[in-house]
């Protein structure tokens, strides 16, 4: 597709690369063009979606023993899991649905999605954190969140104690990263915003009424949670509809959020948790 905010793109890469260098020397940065391709992998149908999951991740690094299928409600749901060890046992989940809905490819909504945390996982297991991560495909985030809400649900009262923040995202390629106001808890969502406050970017929150995703299954757990989304203001005419294609994905807004959703997490391991609640 034709660039759209190229100049935006200059600038913020530029933030990226100092940001780099004070904040992580040797942190691996996943180059635009791998990104894109990893977007390009996604299958149309929701039967091959899980084993793409595993597949993306094993490209980005993953072996066979960290990806985990996690069953849950007697089978009926499958979430993919992967683990990040750090040095403390203090928690970060980093999630995104795989499930697709509608007679489209589900390219935006939620390959995307996919792609970017795969990658975001990539660049963390390249340094050593303070928190653990993990990262989570949801399945069947399109039926009413169940992926997320059966985790939840399955979580230990010390385990949702441990969590200090979860990360979701949830369809981008169409335009520049923005807050979902509706999922993301307020401290999360200033933090994120004075982050970026100095820079091209300037994430903004936005609400999108009439919308869910799965940050709202662990804010129903008071687990501070934020939800980032790449959707423009055409989001109705493309999300659930056969539009929703590789060709109508802006690559450039999938790399954004990549980008973004890495600085904001490296932020997150550096933040007491207790500032977070």
């Amino acid at each position: 597709m034709r660039p759209v905010f190229p100049i935006l793109i200059i600038g913020f890469v530029g933030f990226l690369s100092t940001w780099q260098v004070n904040a992580q020397t040797g942190i691996a940065i996943s180059t635009s063009e791998s990104v894109e391709r990893s977007v390009r992998t996604v299958p149309c149908e929701n039967d091959k979606r899980a084993e793409a999951v595993r597949e993306l991740f094993k490209q980005v690094g993953a072996t066979d023993e960290q990806i985990k299928n996690v069953e849950l409600n007697k089978g009926k749901i499958t979430n993919i899991v992967v683990r990040k060890e750090g040095r403390t046992k203090e928690t970060i989940i980093v999630g995104a649905h795989y499930d697709k809905v509608g007679p489209g490819c589900g390219a935006i909504d939620n390959w995307t999605g996919i792609s970017i945390i795969a990658h975001i996982f990539k660049s963390l297991t390249s340094i050593e954190t303070n928190r653990s991560y993990i990262f989570v495909a949801f399945d069947k985030e399109e039926l009413g969140l169940k992926g997320s809400a059966a985790m939840v649900k399955a979580m230990s009262k010390e385990e949702i104690a441990a969590t200090c923040a979860m990360a979701n995202f949830d369809s981008f390629g169409q335009s520049i990263p923005s807050i979902f106001r509706n999922v993301s808890s307020p401290k999360l969502t200033e933090l994120a915003v004075d982050l970026f406050a100095d820079t091209d970017l300037k994430l903004k929150a936005t609400r999108i009424d009439n919308a869910s995703t799965d940050s709202a299954s662990f804010m129903s757990k008071k687990i501070p949670s934020i939800s980032l989304t790449g959707l423009g203001s055409d989001r109705l005419s493309v999300l659930h509809s056969k539009k929703d294609q590789l060709e109508n994905t802006n690559m450039e807004s999938v790399d954004l959020g990549y980008r973004v959703g890495l600085i904001l997490l490296t932020k997150l391991d550096t933040v007491p948790c207790q500032d977070l609640r």
